[in-house]
């Protein structure tokens, strides 16, 4: 998790930028800790900057929850987070009583709703000294009830809206161009489906024919399944797909390979706006995303790409809409942005 420079000043913490050495030096109760850009192993710079933690060194924010997370670091990155601790700092300690007692309130009267108890302390409640400020204050410094949370989520049911057919205006005959994608050193096949220019990408273990076989034979079949008829497979000389060159022509499909050291224009440029978008999340998000979130990231990506149409586009159609006859439904389609929590 990254904190934003923000939170630091409003916390209190005095945070000063060198330019010179391009490095942020925060001033904390334990000293200075200083955040650099570390170099990663592309050879470029971090977007973010990082602290190292050494094994003997205190953590500032939250020493309290975590001092045993903390005696166990070797040499690991510090995400600046935001906790209990840090959020005592802000009230009194009578403060900090009232609303630990609000807490327990809160727990014995069933785990009950904040505005629901707040209506009872202001109705009246005898041999009570919890006041709705106390309430307020208890949700503020240790957040909403975790027992309630989980005990009281509800299963939602499936949005359903009024599905409005868009007419198919895109030839039946498609061409499917392939290539691998590297993202953080993961192998992803990404296909493109064109002159429908459909994006298609899954996640890969390897780059063995075991591997990419079943999974190109998957593009196929998610074309065949709309009606649509791939004659032709261009790729840039991947030798996992060449080697299904005679199982392919039996499915009436040619394999059409680049030259030496050539590559797709199409599907080069899908890939390049695909990691562009995928690090656009990395900045936006307010966490670091693991290899999983990752992989999740860049399916996201590519299902959005999917629903604008292309410059290419003579109907300003999207490829999504062209391929599903659907039209895009915000509610069923973009619900929610990637990272949200639901």
């Amino acid at each position: 998790n990254i904190l934003a420079q923000a939170r630091l000043v409003d916390a209190g913490y005095g945070v000063q930028y060198n330019s010179a050495n391009d490095n942020y030096t925060v001033q904390t109760d334990n000293g200075e800790m200083i955040f650099t850009r570390r170099t990663l192993r592309n050879g470029k710079l971090s977007p973010h900057y990082s602290h190292i933690v050494e094994s003997n060194e205190n953590l500032f924010l939250s020493a309290a929850d975590t001092a045993q997370q903390a005696s166990t670091l070797k040499r690991d990155e510090l995400a600046l987070i935001e906790t209990v601790a840090s959020n005592i700092r802000r009230y009194t300690k009578r403060e900090v009583k009232s609303a630990r007692a609000a807490k327990l309130l809160m727990a014995k009267l069933g785990h009950a709703s904040l505005q629901s108890v707040i209506k009872a302390v202001n109705r009246g409640i005898l041999n009570n000294e919890v006041t709705a400020t106390d309430l307020r204050n208890a949700e503020a410094i240790f957040g909403k009830s975790t027992a309630a949370m989980k005990g009281k989520t509800n299963m939602k049911a499936a949005v359903i809206s009024k599905t409005i057919l868009a007419a198919r205006t895109v030839q039946v005959q498609q061409k499917l161009a392939v290539d691998i994608m590297f993202v953080m050193g993961k192998p992803f096949l990404i296909g493109l489906l064109y002159p429908l220019e459909l994006g298609l990408v899954t996640e890969l273990a390897n780059r063995s024919l075991e591997e990419i076989g079943p999974k190109l034979q998957v593009f196929i079949a998610t074309a065949t399944s709309k009606g649509f008829d791939v004659l032709e497979i261009h790729t840039d000389g991947e030798k996992s797909i060449a080697a299904m060159k005679n199982v392919l022509q039996e499915m009436g499909i040619e394999i059409e390979p680049s030259g030496p050291g050539q590559h797709i224009p199409q599907v080069e440029r899908l890939i390049q706006t695909i990691k562009k978008r995928v690090r656009a999340h990395r900045h936006d998000l307010p966490f670091t995303m693991g290899r999983v979130l990752t992989e999740k990231c860049v399916l996201f990506c590519m299902s959005r790409w999917n629903m604008i149409a292309s410059a290419n586009s003579l109907d300003n159609t999207s490829p999504l809409e062209q391929f599903t006859g659907r039209k895009l439904d915000a509610r069923i389609d973009l619900r929610v942005a990637f990272g949200d929590y639901v």
